[in-house]
């Protein structure tokens, strides 16, 4: 039996699982949805119930398919981490942001478009390497930071919530 993620690697199936969430679903309707043939569809069929996914039931002669969840559970526990991490990202990131934009409020920027100490981040000890806002407020291609906290250039955020770094992933 194959695992949940190589049934999963198949956008059809993918498909076929996003359908039957919403409820159980003749063949008919996922041959119409998907464009494809019914043959090919029963395939999908099959390889998504040997994988338990999908369950069958017989009504006359039709044939209805529901979505079985347990098995998404696997797939469920090996994402948690990663969900975790993007989390902890996006938590720093929403930091750094609002520190920005308290220190920009509280007029803590100098008219140079410096910002305190406090705000600066980065490798450099600097966001975008500069550390300035840009005084126009607008982002340009030298990296600053704009009074929303949105960056210009070529600068990125990367996954600890500091700013840096080339966008095609080379460091300065």
């Amino acid at each position: 039996m194959a695992s949940t993620f190589a049934v999963l690697a198949d956008p059809q199936r993918r498909w076929i699982l996003d359908v039957l969430r919403d409820g159980e679903r003749p063949v008919n309707d996922l041959v119409d949805g998907l464009s494809v043939s019914q043959p090919t569809v029963s395939k999908h069929l099959k390889v998504l119930r040997e994988a338990g996914l999908v369950e069958v039931r017989r009504d006359a002669q039709r044939r209805l398919y529901r979505l079985r969840p347990g098995p998404l559970a696997e797939v469920d526990a090996w994402l948690a981490p990663y969900r975790r991490m993007w989390e902890d990202s996006l938590d720093a990131l929403e930091r750094r942001l609002d520190a920005v934009g308290r220190a920009d409020a509280s007029g803590e920027a100098d008219g140079s478009g410096q910002v305190a100490g406090s705000e600066q981040a980065g490798g450099s000890g600097k966001a975008g390497g500069s550390g300035q806002v840009g005084g126009s407020g607008q982002a340009g291609e030298s990296g600053r930071v704009d009074r929303s906290g949105r960056l210009g250039g070529t600068d990125r955020v990367d996954r600890s919530g500091q700013v840096g770094g080339e966008a095609d992933g080379m460091s300065r």
